[in-house]
């Protein structure tokens, strides 16, 4: 296997930077897969060139968000309910008409930015996390 992307590595930087090793963060070899695969899509916050944060998204068929994420240095500005107002914004323009995604249940801070904008909890996995710990799914309308 060739070594990761230049890009891996920067989405796995952002990603991983705070988590302790048992908070399930994806590891380098999971994020080429997903640059590399056909399915896997990027948005890049607040530009592609330059961008301190992300979402990696799945259309099926509308926008199943996998991953979203911004850098540490950035982390406690608000910067998360804006990277996800502005996700939301481009898939409304892509014509996705709802959004799912799946949030770790003691994410406090994800989940009031996601109860923000309306999604509403509509399954839960138990202990679907390596330390147990339970995934809400969440789903909105755009």
């Amino acid at each position: 296997m060739s070594a990761p992307s230049q890009l891996a590595k920067r989405l796995f930087e952002i990603e991983s930077c705070g988590l302790k090793e048992d908070q399930g963060q994806w590891s380098l070899k999971t994020y080429e897969s997903e640059v590399q695969s056909e399915q896997a899509q990027l948005y890049f916050w607040p530009t592609v060139d330059n961008f301190t944060g992300f979402v990696l998204y799945r259309v099926l068929p509308d926008s199943e968000v996998w991953i979203m994420n911004w850098a540490c240095e950035k982390k406690g500005q608000g910067l998360g309910a804006q990277l996800f107002a502005d996700f939301i914004n481009f898939s409304r323009v892509q014509g996705f008409k709802k959004i799912g995604l799946e949030v770790r249940a003691g994410n406090e801070a994800a989940l009031k930015i996601y109860k923000k904008f309306a999604l509403k909890i509509v399954g839960q996995r138990p202990k679907y996390y390596s330390n147990s710990e339970d995934a809400l799914v969440l789903l909105g309308n755009l």
